[in-house]
């Protein structure tokens, strides 16, 4: 464990690789300054800090490689996600976006390639699912999206394919599935 450092200095990580990342239950932790070296982790978690605004440093410049777990909870003033590059090294990524009320758009999940769990749920500001259009994934298990009020389309998914299991519900201002045509098709095991 390090010693704190005093206000307004913060510590680099020397940069590379790491196991899993959590960061939960900080009640004034605004933003991560002091990880802007991490290229990969087997998983990430940001849960229940209710000041943070910005994760924009957090990670190396292409991004984060996340291999099993990337959850963004219940981080209510939180209104930009971490940049994920590339895809995953592990190929079994659950990604639960859920309980952010600022968050407006999946901006920084543009390098998803292959996801087993999708989760989007209860994210009052999500208006769009757009930054998802980059992507060119596989989703092999379920896609939840679910009490996401200002969501008004579900244009960006589809490039998603090969959906096990699909739930979409509670989301007031969507009119349309029409973004679920295309590529997206359900698959049985």
């Amino acid at each position: 464990m390090h010693p704190p450092h005093p206000a307004g200095h913060t510590r680099s990580f020397a940069g590379g690789d790491f196991g899993r990342l959590e960061v939960s239950g900080s009640p004034l932790l605004e933003s991560f300054p002091a990880l802007d070296k991490v290229a990969k982790l087997a998983g990430l978690r940001i849960e229940d800090n209710a000041a943070l605004t910005s994760v924009a440093s957090l990670g190396a410049p292409g991004g984060i490689a996340i291999g099993l777990e990337l959850v963004v909870a219940k981080n209510p003033a939180l209104s930009a996600l971490p940049v994920v590059s590339g895809g995953t090294f592990s190929g079994h990524l659950s990604v639960s976006i859920h309980s952010n009320a600022t968050l407006t758009s999946l901006a920084g999940l543009e390098g998803l390639s292959f996801v087993d769990t999708l989760e989007l749920v209860d994210n009052a500001a999500l208006a769009s699912l757009e930054a998802l259009v980059a992507s060119e994934g596989t989703l092999s298990a379920a896609l939840d999206i679910e009490k996401n009020p200002a969501l008004t389309s579900l244009a960006g998914l589809g490039k998603w394919n090969e959906v096990k299991t699909l739930s979409v519900s509670g989301n007031a201002e969507l009119t349309t599935l029409a973004g679920l045509a295309g590529r997206l098709r359900t698959t049985t095991s």
